[in-house]
């Protein structure tokens, strides 16, 4: 994919590898440093501070060789050999201080994004060049942040739930993302981390670098709005923005940012796809066009009754304690419903127990309830609904299995003897 010459890939390798040399000796300089102290002691020169500055040198030395193997490591598992060069020449032209060395140690990343910076020009032609639909899918995985390991059921829901995909041809549609995803793998623009048991994607990620492409071509096609510091919730023409997506919940948290979110009346999606934020924040639920809204990384006590006005709403992903609500059924567009709970507030033994009117919501197609159970249908059925997760033992009766006769999936979650170092509940029966 880059076209090196060899040469110069020697010459720039070399350059990098007397910029780590440089690094590493810098406990040698140490030594140094307590032989001047020696010489300078008679001029009335304090030891203590000359053994300070051995002490920073060393901490630099630490930091900074640290930061640059584990750099380099991802680099050069990513395949990523461009990336090594544009550092190295960065390296090779700076100022060889004890300051510099510093600014990096302690900035961490900078070298590697003026590398990025350097490489847009050469990674771009591989972007433009992908057929038009790929270029699509490409941009959407910038809604995660970077080196986030992507589930591929996940990005094929949220690509459905966007209406790229259609539902009536499911199966079809799972064939080809896979196929779409293996055109990328092959372009070298992303990797999978990680395969199920029969071989088949199980995530996917990003290169670093095309990673970096992908988030700058994004922003200036607004698909989407990337949100991960306070200055990009006021950036040119995000009123015009249908895609925010939030790497950082405590945004919500700000009142100016919250207000200039919830002013984007054209908002079709809202993606919480950053860290998971501890504490409640208020979440946007004034956006009432909203087809997508995954706030799962959010905290909410219990259910918020807020969504429940969303009624364009396809997609719903949130995690909160307490009991669905009968009216969830005033959602009638609802393909995918996924709610989590915090374990750290849910007593062992009491499970999340959905209403009838679950019954009534005839546009379902994955029902995802942690430690849900599920209530008998008296008679109606779920005609498009095809996988069942996370649900409790108590849900796997025949009536609740007559109710759904195209399932494919089922998942069952079976709790254990309380644990509190245990980050979730076992999870077993995952059953295509």
């Amino acid at each position: 994919m880059l076209s090196l010459d060899s040469e110069q890939l020697h010459l720039e390798m070399k350059s990098f590898t007397e910029m780590v040399k440089i690094a590493k000796n810098y406990s040698k300089q140490s030594e140094e440093d307590e032989f001047v102290s020696s010489e300078v002691a008679d001029s009335g020169a304090k030891r203590s501070e000359l053994v300070g500055l051995a002490d920073e040198l060393r901490r630099i030395k630490t930091s900074l060789t640290t930061w640059m193997t584990d750099q380099l490591c991802v680099a050069s598992i990513e395949g990523m050999a461009g990336i090594v060069v544009m550092v190295a020449g960065i390296l090779s032209k700076a100022e060889k201080t004890v300051e510099y060395w510093n600014e990096v140690a302690e900035k961490r990343n900078s070298v590697f994004k003026d590398a990025y910076e350097n490489i847009y020009e050469v990674l771009y032609p591989s972007y433009k060049n992908l057929p038009q639909h790929l270029k699509m899918y490409f941009l959407y995985m910038g809604i995660f942040p970077e080196n986030y390991h992507i589930p591929i059921s996940k990005l094929f829901r949220l690509w459905v739930a966007e209406g790229f995909l259609r539902i009536s041809q499911t199966k079809v549609y799972e064939i080809m993302t896979v196929e779409w995803l293996e055109e990328l793998v092959s372009r070298s623009i992303i990797i999978i981390p990680q395969r199920g048991s029969n071989y088949r994607f199980k995530t996917c990620k990003l290169h670093s670098a095309f990673w970096y492409l992908c988030i700058r071509e994004a922003g200036s096609k607004k698909f989407p709005h990337i949100m991960n510091n306070y200055s990009d919730g006021f950036a040119e023409g995000i009123k015009d923005q249908r895609r925010l997506c939030i790497h950082n919940g405590v945004l919500f948290g700000i009142k100016d940012v919250y207000e200039s979110m919830a002013s984007v009346s054209a908002l079709r999606s809202l993606l919480c796809t950053g860290p998971p934020h501890p504490y409640p924040v208020p979440v946007c639920f004034e956006l009432r066009l909203l087809r997508v809204l995954d706030a799962l990384a959010i905290r909410f006590y219990e259910f918020p009754a807020e969504a429940l006005k969303l009624v364009h709403l396809r997609y719903l992903a949130l995690t909160c304690n307490g009991s669905l609500p009968a009216s969830i059924s005033l959602l009638r567009s609802i393909c995918f419903l996924i709610i989590r709970c915090h374990l750290s507030l849910r007593p062992p033994g009491e499970w999340l127990y959905l209403p009838n009117e679950i019954w009534d919501m005839q546009e379902l197609v994955h029902l995802q309830i942690m430690g849900g159970n599920l209530p008998n249908p008296n008679g109606s059925v779920l005609e498009n609904l095809l996988t069942l997760s996370d649900l409790n033992t108590r849900s796997c009766r025949k009536e609740v299995l007559e109710g759904v006769p195209r399932l494919k999936k089922l998942g069952i979650q079976i709790e254990l003897e309380p644990d509190t170092d245990a980050a979730e509940p076992f999870s077993c029966f995952d059953l295509p």
